[in-house]
């Protein structure tokens, strides 16, 4: 796999351990999906 795909896999298990209001802080975002999304979309 590629370095790329594992940073996002990194950067998304980050975001799961995170409670839905940090993960909405962090990323700007309404919801912990929201999040989910925008990481995939900067990653790929």
């Amino acid at each position: 796999m590629s370095n790329k795909i594992e940073l996002m896999k990194a950067e998304i298990e980050t975001l799961v351990s995170m409670t839905e209001e940090e993960a909405c802080r962090e990323y700007n975002v309404d919801s912990k999906v929201e999040a989910v999304q925008y990481i995939i979309d900067f990653w790929v």
